[in-house]
């Protein structure tokens, strides 16, 4: 999918679950929730946006999400859990009251030119790899 935008504001914009596979460019995401990602779901964002009242990305259930040269913007930016994994390569996270919160073996790596803005809450066996701060 490219170029499209996704706005559910009572809900997530885009859920991706049960062995699904989503590959977005250049998309817009506007919801209470971005994104949510479970039940081995894998996701790949490229460019464009997330905008959410709530939680950007809510990923667990070992889901993984790819997110490259995005925008995101939330009061929190990441909650993972049950082993769900988020690699963040370039682009901006912005969560006003945590950019990352973790639990459950859930994993975050930031690579290179990823700016993460806000507080962190790795949590019990969650971890955050990469983060220059």
């Amino acid at each position: 999918m490219s170029g499209k935008t996704a706005n559910v504001p009572g809900g997530p914009a885009i859920e991706v679950r049960e062995n699904c596979s989503l590959r977005c460019e250049d998309c817009t995401l506007v919801g209470a929730i971005g994104l949510r990602a479970d039940g081995n779901g894998t996701t790949e964002l490229v460019g464009g946006s997330i905008e959410a009242t709530e939680t950007a990305l809510v990923v667990g259930g070992n889901a993984r999400v790819e997110l490259s040269d995005n925008r995101i913007e939330a009061p929190v930016g990441v909650v993972g859990g049950a082993n769900g994994k988020v690699s963040i390569r370039g682009g901006a996270l912005t969560g006003k009251r945590f950019a990352i919160t973790l639990s459950s073996n859930a994993k975050v790596s930031v690579g290179p030119g990823a700016k993460v803005t806000g507080p962190l809450k790795p949590g019990r066996k969650g971890s955050i790899e990469g983060l220059e701060r």
